[in-house]
């Protein structure tokens, strides 16, 4: 079971910290600049707590269905929103079950 949660853990962590390719086509600079932005996908996530935080932050509620929530799922990239839609309908067979 954990290796379960580990490799779907860093299949989320992975996925948010691409660019996103809709806004490629934009003026927009989504790279990893030091301190002052982290990269990557931002967009409905926890800025206290950055990409790395919040997505595991939903792997980790989600795998133990505990219903706290940092970021927003559906704002998640295609993939990294994959990830706790199928910890959700594993159905606590992570942790807890």
């Amino acid at each position: 079971m954990s290796v379960i949660f580990v490799v779907l853990t860093v299949c989320v962590l992975l996925a948010e910290q691409q660019a996103n390719p809709a806004l490629s086509s934009l003026p927009i600079d989504q790279g990893a600049q030091a301190l002052l932005q982290s990269g990557g996908n931002m967009e409905g996530k926890e800025v206290r707590f950055g990409i790395v935080g919040s997505a595991l932050f939903a792997a980790v509620t989600t795998a133990a269905s505990c219903g706290a929530v940092v970021a927003m799922h559906d704002s998640f990239m295609p993939l990294g929103g994959m990830v706790p839609l199928l910890l959700m309908q594993l159905g606590e067979v992570v942790f807890g079950g």
